[in-house]
């Protein structure tokens, strides 16, 4: 079984089709209250968010590993490019950013790809510089009781749909969950059926509570926080670190 770094890379248009399935425009304005600011939008993906922000007036720097990604957004929209789209770890990319950002987003649960409190602690270290006071770091989680419930009850454990006109199924979990140890790391089975073909991936991630977070934020950031739940974000909570 392969690991879920190859479907962000070599398989990366599977994951393009699979996550296209939210109404983007309407979430980035449920969490921007602003006009005209900047962005900093991490783990980027093929860069539904970021585009939305660009179409939206708004100044964006995303950034993702996946250089497969980065060509995916580009051929989406045409002010995404090679400047606002940067492919490098995100640790190095935001350490060589000059801009100040009324908002730094990590959406879509990719903070589980962090893997542990020490390198989100390290994060958190390296992108506060980058927030203006009175900015905020955005995260999208996973509601814990949903996880620990095998996902049965969030629509997303299942997707179908026609993507150039052939028939996608993804199951993601495809399996009971596994948990190791420290029960914070979740290990996932994915199955992604494509016309003819078949696809099994192995995602391991690491699976962050709002308290976590919170208290790793008060070591590096005078901050306040806010914990929100809607709709547009089904199964998931949003926490705003509003730094001070």
């Amino acid at each position: 079984m392969k690991s879920v770094e190859k479907l962000y890379t070599n398989e990366a248009y599977l994951y393009e089709a699979i996550s296209s399935d939210r109404d983007f425009a309407s979430q980035i304005d449920s969490l921007i209250d602003k006009d005209s600011c900047n962005v900093l939008e991490l783990f980027a993906g093929p860069g539904y968010h970021g585009i939305e922000l660009l179409k939206k007036g708004h100044s964006v720097t995303m950034i993702d590993y996946s250089k497969e990604m980065r060509e995916i957004s580009k051929s989406k929209y045409y002010g995404v490019n090679d400047n606002n789209y940067i492919v490098d770890d995100i640790n190095n990319a935001v350490k060589e950013l000059h801009n100040k950002n009324d908002y730094i987003l990590i959406l879509r649960y990719s903070s589980g790809y962090i893997k542990d409190l020490n390198e989100m602690e390290k994060l958190l270290t390296n992108i506060t510089p980058t927030l203006i006071r009175g900015g905020s770091i955005i995260f999208e989680l996973h509601q814990v009781n949903l996880i620990n419930d095998n996902l049965n009850d969030l629509r997303i454990k299942k997707r179908e749909k026609i993507y150039n006109d052939k028939k996608l199924i993804c199951k993601w979990p495809a399996r009971k969950i596994k948990w190791d140890e420290n029960y914070w790391n979740a290990e996932m089975d994915i199955e992604i059926s494509y016309g003819e073909s078949h696809f099994s991936y192995r995602s391991r991630e690491r699976i962050f509570s709002t308290d976590e977070i919170c208290y790793v934020a008060s070591k590096v950031m005078n901050c306040d926080y806010k914990i929100i739940t809607s709709d547009l974000f089904s199964g998931s909570y949003i926490l705003k670190l509003i730094k001070r």
